[in-house]
């Protein structure tokens, strides 16, 4: 069963006052929504170690399917303040460890407010969103939650560049999934024709993150590792436990999305390569991402 919630946690009130005091600024008897969003999205997903193993001998990979809609609208709060208001849906469907497959529901707010005028005027993007995820594992079902802020320019009229600033949180059914990290982005996109765009990041996150591990390792980690909670995990059919750990990671990202019928829909795929370290242990993960969009 898929729930949605009144967030219960200090954090995230404070975004909650955040847009408030947002919207208190704007000239909200004079707003009207504007625009309708249905967006679509259809994607496959490959990870080269989707548990974030330190040992050769643990690591597994897996391919997925995961197809997401967006419904909303958008509102015109003054002329350069935009609202967009969106219920989110997402479901993962795993080809080989199928205790890995989820039901996501939620809601975004986001705000973008230009400063200034013309096309290359500056713009910042607060945004919040809160859901739940719902995993055939029930040791991973959690209630998700995120804030962050977005600051963005158009460069040249092919180039634009972004900042970013994410924190998250995630309430887990178990201690393991008790999480909550922080990512600092870097991001520019390039019109390369008409309708190929490039797009390179770069993001560090910190934080908690967990990763699963056979018996076999189980002293190894213990002996190097400040493991902040531990159960045992049935999502990859073997004898694993999984761990909550502290860390960082690296992740470089590259993206190229081809634009078609009539910029309503673009076909993207996209490489990840995240860096992960603990404090001895580090983990090297691929992912790779081929998907569909189409927005009415």
């Amino acid at each position: 069963m898929i729930r949605l919630f009144f967030p219960r946690h200090t954090s995230i009130y404070y975004g909650i006052i955040f847009f408030i005091s947002i919207f208190s600024f704007a000239d909200i008897a004079n707003a009207e929504w504007v625009e309708r969003i249905t967006d679509l999205e259809g994607g496959l997903l490959y990870e080269s170690n989707i548990n974030r193993s330190s040992f050769d001998s643990d690591k597994r990979s897996d391919t997925a399917f995961i197809p997401s809609v967006s419904l909303g609208r958008y509102n015109q709060l003054t002329d350069s303040t935009r609202l967009r208001a969106t219920v989110d849906f997402e479901f993962g469907q795993y080809n080989n460890f199928k205790m890995l497959n989820y039901n996501k529901a939620g809601i975004t707010l986001a705000i973008r407010q230009k400063m200034g005028f013309g096309s290359d005027a500056p713009w910042l993007r607060p945004h919040f969103s809160a859901g739940y995820t719902d995993v055939s594992s029930d040791n991973r079902d959690s209630y998700l939650y995120e804030a962050g802020l977005r600051v963005g320019k158009q460069l040249t009229p092919e180039l634009d560049g972004r900042i970013g600033y994410v924190y998250n949180l995630r309430d887990g059914k178990t201690d393991v999934f008790d999480q909550r990290g922080y990512t600092l982005s870097i991001e520019g996109s390039y019109i390369l024709t008409n309708r190929m765009l490039l797009t390179g990041g770069y993001s560090y996150w910190y934080g908690d993150f967990d990763s699963a591990y056979t018996y076999n390792n189980i002293t190894r980690i213990s002996a190097s590792e400040d493991v902040k909670a531990i159960t045992t995990d049935n999502a990859f059919g073997e004898q694993f436990c999984i761990y909550r750990l502290a860390g960082k990671a690296n992740t470089i990202s590259l993206l190229a999305s081809y634009s078609f019928f009539d910029g309503h829909g673009s076909l993207n795929v996209g490489y990840q390569q995240q860096n992960g370290k603990a404090y001895y242990l580090d983990y090297l993960n691929s992912i790779i991402r081929v998907s569909f969009i189409y927005s009415f």
